[in-house]
This record gives structure tokens, C-alpha cells and sequence, in this order.
């Protein structure tokens, strides 16, 4: 039995031999896995297996991707000791053997997906599998996806354990487009554009944001959402490891300072009919039908899934006043103070941008939940309020919560993410974030110390 998240047997044999007539021999594979938070995990092993892996896997618990984020077992998720903590196969995703530039020894990099026990069934709780089963839903509708990420980072020092802008970077003023601070990193750019083209990632744009050592890179939209996905997730890996390699190293935090912008993931979605036909193309400035359902779908669902979107104590940081994250769930034409941003109208380029998640979210998890939005939305054929002009959005539509605990709590009851993540996933990213916050709230900052220590 096959399936679009692991390669045939047949095609990975070519896959690998196509890589080492290129790239020649390697001495080590690092299988990759990417757990419910985003968090790039798996195993190391001997390049002699490789061959093997599209019909025998490797193993690996399925508990892994139930994972907190300091890598403990979340009990209340029942997913570890509760089921013996069996293990699943993973095997090769198509298309993701590629070199690792960075390794000091030859090396090659696969990115997996996690079957169950009879090496057939994609296992449930697998961010890869979330978003196929969104995607398999809009195929039935009769639409593909076309999706395209664009994250924000800093570059950071290596040492201490605070993150501090690198040496050289302004700290004063916006360093926004400034092409002498692209200049200034010239060398560590040029690498890390290197890496991506090595490792086969469709990067564009590479800009200077709003922070001190603040950029962002571009990726090409596919006509595969879990691909752009992939992509995401691939890219932020290459970004640090090239980054450690230069004596530096990149946070997707989303809000690294609090006195400076914070870093968002922002995707851009648009569909295609049986037909390659793009289903958005509209007039100018005026939004075609599917458009304005689908648009309307996702800021109707937007509330439910902001604990995706924003998953971490820090991501709620990032929704302030003049900060380019959104605040309310609203939309317009070319405005970057809407939750989803209009960019084209026209053509293949007719699609909407989603910029409320923060740079530091799961890509699968964010997509699908967009992607199950936008489904929402073209079927109940939801109707659409007038678009936001400038920065008047107070009042255009449901703000975003800025406490954690009430996106949890959320993200927990609402009806609609239950509907696009099956309940084993769902319970156990869920279970993550409530350990997660309740770990938080016994840590208290130093400026509390500070403010109330000896004032009370």
C-alpha cells in the first residue's frame, strides 16, 4: 500500500542513486522527524542502511511526536507508558535526500514519516499526516492548494544564554531594507543561500527587517502544501546549522525583545481546480467569489486555532499595538495591519496572505489549519465584511487573545480544530501546551523580582 507522505521502494532506489551519482558516498544518514511542536527530532544511521529504509523503516516510538518541549513524555496525553510506548517505521518522505553541507564527516539528510506497527497506516499523531488529511479534503472538493512561507529570524550571538543582536548590527532606528546591513552579513547570507540551493530549498527574497539583525527569507510557492510545509521546516534548520558553522546562530522566537519587532511565519495560499485553473483569479482590486469565502472561512476559524498559531508562553509577546502582528481578525487589500492580507486579485497570482503566526509555529500545523479555513469557508460559502483601511482596525472584527491560557482552553473545546485534527493529535498537542504553561507559571521573571520583591 502506498501513500503520498513515504516514497515506493522502487522510487527511493532511484532517489538514492540519482544522490550518489551527484554527491557521491556518505558515512551517516540523519533521519528527521518533526514532532507536534515543530521540533525537528529523529536518529542517526550508518549509510549502509539506506537502501533498506523505503521497505524496512527505522524505528522510533510514535510517543516521540507527543513530546513537551523541554523532550519529556506528557502522561495526560496517553500516548507513552499508557499504550507500552510502541514504536513506529519511519520511512523516507520522496524527494528529501539531500547533502548536509555543514557536517564535518560526508553526510546525507532524509526527511520521514512515522507509519504504525503494520508499516502501512501514516500514524495519526504525525504534523505531516495532519496536514495530508487537510489536503486530501480540499481534493475532494475538487481543489489543490498553492502555498508559499515566508519566516522571520534574527541572527544572534553563540555565547550566553540570552539572545543579543551580533556585533555591527544598529541599535537604534529600523535596519528595514537596509542593503548595508545585508552588505554587513554579506558572507554569512551568501552561505546560508548556498546551503538552501544544496539542500534543494526553493528560497527567493531575502530581506533586512524591522530588528537589529532581523531578516526575512522567502520561499516559492508548490503546488504540494505538505512540500511547502517541508520546506518551512527545512529551512530553519539549514538557516541555524549554517548560522553555528559562522559562530552565530538564528531564533525563530517570536519575540526575541520585547522593545522590537517579533519574527511571524506568513503563508500565502491560493487554489487550483481539476483543471490547473486558479479558482481566486478575480478582477482587479475586486475579490473573486471563492476568494471572499475562503478569506471569511479563516477569520472565522482564526480565534479557535490561534494556540496553533501561536504556541508558545512567548508567541503572545508578539500581538502589540504598531507591530505588524495583527490584532484583530480582519482583512485588506495590500495592508500588513490585517490578519490576512490580499496581495493580488488577478490571475495566478490571486491569493490571500495569513500573517498572524509567529515565526516560531509548527508549518504543518499552521497550514492546516488555514487550509481547513479556507474548506470551511468555500462551503458554507461564508459571506465577507468590507476590508480594513490603514491601521483603523479596532473594530473590524474579534481581537486575538493575548493570554496563553485562553487560546489553550480555546483551541481545546471549540468544535472546528477537532474537526480538521484527529482526536489522538489533538489531545496530546493540547496536553503538551497545558503542561507547558503550567510549568511556566512556576517561573517567575526578573522583573517581577525587580518590581515587587521589596516593594510590597
Amino acid at each position: 500500500m502506498s501513500h503520498p507522505l513515504v516514497a515506493l521502494p522502487e522510487d527511493f532506489a532511484a532517489e538514492c542513486a540519482a544522490f550518489t551519482a551527484v554527491h557521491g558516498a556518505v558515512e551517516t544518514i540523519e533521519l528527521l522527524l518533526v514532532d507536534l511542536n515543530g521540533v525537528v527530532r529523529g536518529k542517526w544511521l550508518p549509510a549502509a542502511t539506506l537502501a533498506k529504509l523505503a521497505l524496512e523503516g527505522a524505528r522510533l516510538p510514535r510517543s516521540t511526536f507527543g513530546l513537551d518541549i523541554w523532550g519529556e513524555d506528557v502522561d495526560e496525553a496517553g500516548i507513552a507508558l499508557a499504550t507500552g510506548d510502541p514504536d513506529g517505521f519511519l520511512k523516507p518522505a520522496p524527494g528529501t535526500l539531500v547533502p548536509v553541507p555543514w557536517a564535518k564527516r560526508p553526510t546525507a539528510q532524509l526527511l520521514t514519516s512515522l507509519l504504525e506497527p503494520d508499516q502501512h497506516t501514516p500514524c495519526p499523531l504525525d504534523p505531516r499526516r495532519v496536514l495530508q488529511r487537510e489536503v486530501d479534503a480540499l481534493a475532494s472538493l475538487g481543489f489543490k492548494p498553492m502555498v508559499a512561507l515566508e519566516l522571520e529570524f534574527y541572527l544572534v550571538t553563540a555565547e550566553g544564554d540570552h539572545a543579543l543582536p551580533p556585533p555591527g548590527t544598529p541599535t537604534l532606528g529600523s535596519q528595514l531594507y537596509d542593503l548595508d546591513v545585508m552588505r554587513s552579513f554579506s558572507d554569512l547570507l551568501e552561505a546560508m543561500a548556498a546551503n538552501c540551493a544544496c539542500q534543494n530549498l526553493p528560497t527567493e527574497t531575502a530581506i533586512a527587517e524591522f530588528g537589529p539583525g532581523q531578516f526575512e527569507i522567502n520561499l516559492h510557492h508548490v503546488a504540494d502544501a505538505v512540500r511547502a510545509a517541508d520546506h518551512a521546516v527545512l529551512l530553519r534548520r539549514c538557516l541555524k546549522q549554517t548560522a553555528r558553522a559562522h559562530g552565530l546562530d538564528v531564533t525563530f522566537m517570536a519575540k526575541p525583545y520585547g522593545d522590537q519587532s517579533g519574527s511571524g511565519m506568513h503563508v500565502h495560499v491560493s487554489l487550483l481546480d481539476a483543471d490547473d485553473r486558479p479558482v481566486f483569479a478575480g478582477e482587479a482590486d475586486r475579490l473573486a467569489p471563492p476568494l471572499r469565502a475562503a478569506i471569511a472561512g479563516v477569520l472565522a476559524t482564526a480565534a479557535d486555532n490561534q494556540l496553533v498559531f501561536a504556541p508558545t508562553a512567548n508567541a503572545y509577546r508578539r500581538f502589540q499595538q504598531s507591530s505588524y502582528a495583527p490584532l484583530v481578525a480582519c482583512w485588506g487589500f495590500d495592508n500588513r495591519n490585517a490578519a490576512v492580507r490580499v496581495p493580488a486579485t488577478t490571475g495566478r497570482a490571486a491569493r490571500l496572505e495569513h500573517r498572524v503566526a509567529g515565526a516560531d509555529a509548527n508549518p504543518y500545523l499552521v497550514v492546516a489549519a488555514i487550509l481547513a479555513g479556507v474548506r470551511q469557508g468555500l462551503i458554507e460559502k461564508r459571506s465577507l465584511g468590507a476590508p480594513v483601511d490603514g491601521d483603523r482596525v479596532a473594530h473590524a472584527g474579534f481581537a486575538f487573545t493575548d493570554r496563553w491560557g485562553e487560546a489553550i482552553q480555546r483551541f481545546r473545546d471549540a468544535d472546528h480544530p477537532r474537526g480538521w485534527m484527529e482526536a489522538e493529535p489533538h489531545r496530546a498537542f493540547v496536553t503538551a501546551k497545558e503542561k507547558e504553561r503550567a510549568t511556566m507559571l512556576t517561573r517567575v521573571s526578573d522583573v517581577e523580582y525587580a518590581t515587587y520583591l521589596r516593594r510590597f
